[in-house]
């Protein structure tokens, strides 16, 4: 798993993760977060090419994912990253080539939660954690900081 050292907070645990993750996405061995922003905007023209969902979230968030370690060696070799890269636009642009074995997005916010682009009334608060989509997912990211209570509540 990672996730943004300095806006992400883990609620859950290993057995609620690995729980959640063969009930859902039985056959991933990546699992991206997914918002509904699409970042960067060099990847506007892409736009057509996600398929839709229900909820929005649409778009690959880099900021949390599972990979296993045979398929994040293939996101290298193929991504063959440069220290100036923008980590989300090669997140996406992985998504979109679909390499084998499927890169799912977590459209429902089932394990990541990204907290951008939302507005303030879809999400519950509740049992220390995020609720978004009737989901409460073990991680969620912020995109920067939240000055929302709740959020700082969650700690206490």
């Amino acid at each position: 798993i990672f996730c943004d050292a300095f806006d992400v907070i883990c609620l859950g645990g290993e057995d609620e993760f690995r729980g959640k993750l063969a009930k859902n996405y039985p056959d991933a061995k990546i699992l991206v977060s997914a918002e509904r922003g699409l970042w960067p905007g060099t990847l506007e023209l892409r736009r057509e090419a996600y398929p839709k969902h229900p909820h929005r979230f649409d778009y690959a968030n880099s900021g949390c994912y599972y990979m296993t370690s045979e398929m994040f060696f293939l996101f290298i070799d193929i991504m063959q990253p440069k220290y100036e890269d923008d980590d989300q636009e090669l997140m996406n642009l992985f998504y979109l080539h679909q390499v084998q074995p499927k890169v799912y997005l977590d459209n429902d916010q089932i394990l990541f939660n990204s907290h951008s682009f939302i507005d303030d009334d879809e999400y519950t608060y509740e049992n220390k954690r995020v609720g978004i989509n009737g989901n409460l997912p073990l991680f969620t990211h912020f995109n920067g900081r939240s000055p929302r209570k709740e959020v700082d509540d969650l700690f206490i």
